[in-house]
């Protein structure tokens, strides 16, 4: 029969390593986890319901008007983004005076974000938003030409983001 000798500086050494291990183990109790996500250049803002349609309805020579459409619709933006809006002067003709007014409020909290205003003098406005979704409410001021026949058309705004 072999005896095997293990030296007992092998033996100490096992032992620290094993107590070691013990307290190490004792030591790490918990885990922190960071998510995170990086957008894509392919995501950008977007507008819900996309287009926005309005009616201002049936408006007679010479009227003067006021239509508050309320809350129309949402604005994502994926980033901050400064957000231009363009009102088309052509598509305007037919009123002496056209003004559009965009609020702006956050849809999360609700809170108040600003408010963009379109006119003939001043058809483009614009905005650094933060990113996020926001509510629009637009109201519209118009004073109809006087005319002698009757005539329709569609009032175009543009959207941006840079």
């Amino acid at each position: 029969m072999v005896k095997l000798a293990i030296p007992k500086w092998a033996i100490a050494l096992l032992v620290v390593s094993m107590i070691s291990g013990i307290v190490l183990a004792l030591e790490m109790f918990g885990q922190i986890n960071i998510s995170y996500v990086i957008l894509s250049p392919n995501e950008s803002a977007s507008l819900s319901p996309n287009p926005i349609q309005l009616d201002l309805g049936t408006i007679y020579s010479g009227a003067t008007g006021i239509k508050d459409f309320g809350y129309v619709g949402e604005m994502t933006l994926p980033a901050t983004y400064h957000v231009t809006f363009e009102l088309d002067s052509a598509t305007i003709q037919d009123f002496t005076y056209f003004k559009v007014s965009i609020e702006f409020r956050n849809n999360s909290t609700g809170e108040y974000v600003t408010t963009l205003y379109l006119d003939n003098s001043s058809p483009s406005d614009g905005y650094t938003f933060s990113q996020g979704t926001y509510k629009l409410h637009i109201t519209v001021n118009y004073i109809a030409k006087s005319i002698t026949s009757t005539t329709s058309g569609t009032i175009n705004i543009s959207m941006s983001a840079s």
